[in-house]
């Protein structure tokens, strides 16, 4: 048995991808390890790619794009480490992940643990999560109400703002961006929940190995440059609708919710999903106006001459 299997999910990716790879063999960790791709139906050249320029590289080419959950269990079928670690494929690896190794080696109660995640900037990006509640869920990170008010206090709880990246803090969950699970954990609760296409798995992974009685952590030892949304972008409104779905299916699936508050939760999703649609469609028209604008403008060069 290896150590640690990377697990990379990939949908027209491409030059991600090649970057992603390129990072984590020019960090390579001491211990064994391997590097199975899934990709998800690309159009993009990514197969030929990895091919070419990784032939180490373990590929699983799906015709279709089947969902992040169900290509990671893929991948976590046939391989071989004693540790999974996922791995966006838009994210770049600072360092090699022997850290995180050797906590899960001498913490045997640690199920799964996140690393820490920069944005392209080099600011910590939130990587951790409390686990919604109806109170919260309005206050989500892709949220208008955060982006109009980010230093609320619903916001801060729910995104662990308030948390020190600098140091090992035990948090509710982790993000799938960059995250380590035991296997013999993952294998224990099943692997993510494939009614799950994409997005909220992450959350309900970690769900179901904290009620297991496994820890998560945080730990800032190793860490990636993430740049955010690259798979998701090419899903476009699905991605979206994946999102609400999720969330809804969490609910449902970990919560004895009362008729009352599913009433309530099934209001916050319908709203939130409108209001974000209505917030995304302002935010390009403002785009396009200023966009607009300074195509009118004249330019130094002509001295503010017409033709």
């Amino acid at each position: 048995m290896l150590d640690i299997t990377f697990l990379i999910v990939s949908y027209n990716t491409c030059a991600y991808l090649r970057n992603c790879l390129s990072s984590l063999y020019s960090n390579p960790p001491t211990r064994s390890w391997e590097v199975i791709v899934i990709d998800n139906g690309s159009s993009d050249g990514s197969i030929s790619m990895v091919e070419a320029l990784f032939p180490h590289v373990t590929m699983i080419a799906n015709g279709r794009n089947i969902g992040y959950a169900r290509a990671n269990n893929q991948g976590a079928g046939v391989s071989r480490g004693r540790y999974l670690l996922f791995l966006n494929p838009d994210t770049v690896l600072l360092e090699p992940v022997d850290a995180l190794v050797e906590f899960m080696d001498s913490h045997r109660d640690c199920g799964a643990l996140g690393g820490k995640v920069l944005n392209p900037d080099g600011t910590p990006q939130s990587a951790c999560r409390s686990f919604p509640s109806l109170r919260l869920l309005p206050f989500g990170r892709e949220s208008p109400l955060t982006r109009l008010m980010p230093a609320n206090r619903w916001s801060e709880k729910l995104l662990c703002k308030s948390m020190d990246f600098e140091r090992l803090n035990l948090v509710d969950a982790v993000g799938g961006v960059f995250m380590m699970v035991r296997k013999e954990v993952f294998d224990q609760i099943g692997g993510f929940n494939e009614e799950y296409f994409l997005y909220v798995e992450d959350i309900d992974l970690c769900y179901r190995i904290k009620k297991s009685g496994w820890k998560i952590h945080y730990c800032p030892w190793s860490s990636v440059v993430h740049f955010g949304g690259r798979s998701t972008r090419s899903v476009g409104s699905r991605a979206l609708k994946e999102h609400f779905r999720g969330m809804y299916r969490f609910f449902l699936t970990h919560y004895r919710l009362q008729p009352y508050e599913r009433a309530i939760l099934f209001g916050e999703l319908f709203c939130g999903f409108w209001t974000y649609l209505l917030y995304q469609c302002v935010r390009r028209l403002r785009w396009h106006r200023k966009e607009r604008m300074r195509v009118a403008q004249p330019s130094e060069t002509d001295g503010g001459n017409g033709p």
